[in-house]
């Protein structure tokens, strides 16, 4: 049996930060697909995903 090794890369300080790294590698890639309907999925990428939510962080910073 041949073993394999996986090299995570660099170490992350928090979730935020690996899927903001996630972001900028591959932004076009889906984070997550939804079903809508019996036949019917939406998806996200990693890239609108973080825009998404740097732009609910920056309106709850404004609010605080």
């Amino acid at each position: 049996m041949k073993s394999t090794s996986h090299n995570p890369g660099p170490r992350v300080s928090s979730l935020t930060d690996l899927l903001r790294r996630r972001a900028r590698q591959d932004p076009d890639r889906p984070a997550y697909t939804f079903l809508k309907d019996s036949s019917t999925t939406v998806s996200i990428t990693r890239g609108q995903l973080d825009r998404r939510a740097r732009a609910v962080a920056a309106r709850l910073s404004e609010q605080a």
